[in-house]
C-alpha cells in the first residue's frame, strides 16, 4: 500500500527498527519534485510558480491514488492479447 505519508527512502536503524524522523522525503514530496521538474522542463518561463506547484501536487495525488488501487496496474483482457 502506497499513501502520501510513506517515505520515498525508508531508513532502517542497525537493528532493523525503522526511524521514520530520518527518513527524509515522503513519497508525495518525492512524486511532486518529480512532475515539477518535467512541468517545468517543457517552457518554464510561460508557467506561474503556484500553478506549477499545486499542478505538481495534483499529479503526485494522482499517482498515489493509482499505485494504491491493486487493480490500476491490470491491463484489460482485449490490451493483454494484442501484447
Amino acid at each position: 500500500m502506497i499513501d502520501h505519508d510513506s517515505n520515498a527512502y525508508p531508513i532502517s536503524q542497525a537493528d532493523g527498527r525503522y526511524n521514520p524522523l530520518e527518513a527524509g522525503l515522503t513519497k508525495r514530496e518525492y512524486f511532486a519534485a518529480m512532475s515539477m521538474k518535467g512541468i517545468l522542463s517543457a517552457r518554464p518561463e510561460f508557467i506561474h510558480p503556484q500553478v506549477c506547484a499545486d499542478d505538481s501536487v495534483r499529479y503526485a495525488d494522482a499517482l498515489i491514488a493509482a499505485l494504491s488501487d491493486p487493480t490500476a496496474m491490470l491491463l484489460p483482457d482485449t490490451a493483454a492479447e494484442q501484447i
